[in-house]
């Protein structure tokens, strides 16, 4: 889903399955609560840097305002520097830096942040697009920690997993149709 171009019928699944994550309906068959569906949506669309998905969730599930958006905008621009960091620090054999203070980032109580679980469930979406496993581990532990259900952890994984093939089939899918109309640009 390139901006505004409409899903090719091979994202089927993807958005079945968004729609199931995001929007259960009066089944009562959601693990994650509703505030949390929201953020985990919006953190994942926006981490996917795709205008097309941006109104998808907004469709889905509301607009994004308040301590939600400034707390997801945190949240990015806190992953945007510490999934990078944190997943090369694997590979390299470095003694100095390794830690949040070597990045001059404040402590996560510093932050103001009002609803902790909701912040840790928008880093674990953030870090999947991202593939900052390292923060994904530190976020789910911090998730396992308040008591979150594995059953809620899974929805939120499911949820920015569709909304990850929703933005891959949407690029594969205007990358080919702009080659098969001769622009060769990837």
């Amino acid at each position: 889903m390139i901006d505004d171009a409409p899903l090719p019928l091979e994202a089927a699944d993807a958005e079945a399955l968004l729609e199931a994550t995001l929007c259960p309906g009066d089944s009562g068959r959601s693990a994650l609560a509703a505030p949390h569906r929201h953020w985990v949506a919006w953190a994942a669309a926006l981490a996917a840097r795709d205008e097309g998905i941006v109104a998808r969730v907004r469709a889905l599930s509301g607009p994004l305002e308040g301590e939600a958006r400034r707390a997801i905008l945190l949240a990015l621009s806190r992953m945007g520097v510490t999934n990078p960091y944190f997943f090369s620090r694997q590979f390299a054999q470095v003694e100095a830096g390794g830690s949040l203070e070597a990045l001059a980032m404040r402590p996560f109580d510093a932050l103001g942040v009002q609803d902790a679980t909701a912040y840790h469930y928008a880093c674990i979406a953030i870090s999947m697009l991202n593939g900052g496993y390292m923060c994904f581990r530190s976020h789910l532990g911090s998730l396992q920690q308040a008591g979150e259900s594995d059953a809620a952890i899974d929805q939120a994984m499911r949820l920015a997993s569709a909304i990850a093939a929703l933005r891959q089939v949407g690029w594969a899918d205007a990358t080919l149709a702009r080659l098969a109309e001769g622009d060769d640009r990837a």
